[in-house]
């Protein structure tokens, strides 16, 4: 017989009793950790940094894929899934990467007893659809992908459209009731809007753009047809206020402030934003913007074409994470327009001298390391704790998070990503770095 309605939907979330447990072994596991009074600690610390407040630096190790080589990370199966359907596999995934990552990183993430339930929220494309081809050759499981241009003429930006938002509150409903009867007595399960970010409240600009019509057309564009420039983005901005629209108009309480990355960067835990939690008010959370694209322009473009468009979103915000890749330390005087600005990313390519010397501690110092020692085969630890210190003595009374992400592979060798992670806490554990 043909299933239809709730019963469909309870069958997507049902789990054999032997997945079942698996998942309550892993659950009992992960609530051990998570009552560590180190938690506390950490969470407390983050607060601190993302206050402004005296602190030391943080140690983040991103963790969704692409960020981290997983495939490559596993020993002794402790990786390995055991589950058979969509939703236990999802379920184990998380917590085996939990797992791990107490035992073998260490660095200043926080396990909680508790597992998130994201509410089934779906949003449509921007009206068009991004078309790519993906090369075979993937290292896991990132590929290189060349876009195909969709938007050519300004009788395409038409095709731009604001997104629209549904909530299916049945799927909802019928997974956070699963979760709760999987992990009775071991977990929390507790509803969450989004988890790390998940690109949600990330200003829909050139990132995106550029995979609509193409890197060496929007560098062209830029001087060749500026005109034609800033109607795509003002279009493309216009569509994503739209969707802010839909997000405060939720029957939910939004706030993205705890346990979870912000941005490109390390945790997101504020007690003023925790604070304010409540439906409706994107004051509540975090908004994040990045414009890559303009790694290759001059300051002055960046706030012309991105920055000036990027203010209409990120004003929306409580607080404001800016950047990714892209070189900032020259920009200051045009971030410091961003209202609630918090934390910059300073990336491996940023003059990192400029930079303290022009945020000071204004902001959080987001600072990423690169992660190309990892690829290398040649492997120096102690060159790397040298290169460490470096970046904290050049910091030494700012606001600092110290990021690793980008890793697409550590040559087969995980310890090399465990003795990073050991190094790093070591070191800025030293009283000589705390702001």
């Amino acid at each position: 017989m043909k299933l239809t309605g709730q019963n469909q939907v309870d069958r997507l979330f049902e789990v054999s009793s032997a997945d079942r447990l698996i998942l309550r072994e892993l659950g009992r596991r992960a609530a051990e950790i998570g009552n560590d009074p180190g938690n506390r600690d950490r969470a407390r610390l983050w607060n601190r940094l993302n206050c402004l407040e005296s602190c030391r630096p943080l140690v983040y190790i991103w963790q969704r894929v692409a960020n981290v080589p997983w495939g490559e990370l596993d020993v002794n199966g402790e990786l390995t899934l055991r589950t058979g359907t969509p939703f236990a596999r999802e379920l184990e995934t998380e917590l085996r990467q939990r797992l791990y990552r107490y035992t073998h990183l260490g660095d200043d993430s926080v396990f909680e007893p508790k597992l998130y339930c994201t509410y089934e929220i779906d949003v449509s494309a921007y009206g068009v659809e991004e078309q790519s081809e993906q090369s075979e050759l993937s290292v896991n499981d990132i590929a290189s992908q060349h876009f195909v241009k969709v938007i050519e003429t300004e009788d395409d930006l038409v095709k731009i459209q604001a997104p629209t938002l549904t909530h299916d509150a049945e799927r909802t409903a019928a997974k956070y009731v699963a979760m709760r009867d999987i992990f009775d007595g071991l977990l929390e399960v507790e509803f969450r809007l989004c988890l790390d970010n998940d690109l949600t409240f990330w200003a829909p600009a050139w990132d995106r753009l550029v995979r609509l019509m193409g890197v060496e057309e929007v560098l062209l564009g830029f001087a060749m047809n500026p005109e034609f420039m800033h109607k795509a983005i003002d279009r493309l901005m216009t569509a994503g206020l739209a969707l802010l629209d839909q997000y405060e108009a939720l029957p939910l309480p939004l706030t993205n402030a705890g346990n979870e990355t912000t941005g490109s960067g390390g945790l997101a835990f504020h007690d003023g934003l925790q604070a304010r939690q409540g439906k409706g008010s994107l004051k509540n959370l975090w908004g994040c913007a990045a414009s890559q694209i303009f790694a290759q322009g001059s300051p002055e473009m960046h706030k012309e074409f991105a920055i000036d468009y990027e203010k209409r979103w990120l004003e929306r915000f409580g607080l404001v994470y800016y950047g990714c890749c892209e070189p900032l330390h020259n920009r200051a005087a045009y971030l410091r327009e961003i209202p609630n600005l918090r934390k910059i990313s300073i990336s491996p390519w940023a003059d990192l001298d400029q930079a303290v010397a022009n945020f000071g501690r204004d902001y959080v110092l987001s600072v990423k390391i690169n992660p190309f020692t990892f690829a290398d085969s040649s492997w120096s630890l102690d060159a790397q704790r040298a290169g460490l210190e470096g970046i904290l003595k050049k910091t030494r009374g700012c606001q600092v998070e110290i990021i690793m992400k980008d890793v697409s592979t550590v040559n087969h060798q995980p310890e090399r990503l465990w003795q990073w992670a050991a190094m790093a806490r070591e070191v800025v554990a030293r009283e000589e770095y705390r702001s």
